[in-house]
């Protein structure tokens, strides 16, 4: 069984959409497992709580904004092959 990963423990990219400090949009795009990103979405509800994203995952990709721009969706495309363009 050398090489089997359990499914929760399988990382693949997330995309987070979030606020920062100055109540700004922001995203970061987080190579994690799903058991990290429930735990990521559960930590995010709390009130007022500062989460270090980087306890969660790698951070791939990150920016300011409601979304990602073209360029940074080429890049997703070409590193990971992950189709960014309906996002």
């Amino acid at each position: 069984m050398r090489g089997i990963v359990p499914r929760a423990e399988q990382k693949k990219l997330y995309i987070i959409y979030t606020r920062d400090q100055q109540d700004k949009p922001c995203f970061f795009v987080l190579w994690s497992s799903a058991d990290k990103v429930k735990a990521l979405r559960q930590q995010a509800l709390k009130k007022d709580t500062m989460l270090n994203i980087m306890q969660y995952g790698e951070i791939v990709l990150s920016g300011f904004g409601d979304g990602l721009s073209e360029m940074q969706k080429k890049f997703l495309k070409d590193k990971f092959g992950m189709d960014a363009e309906n996002l």
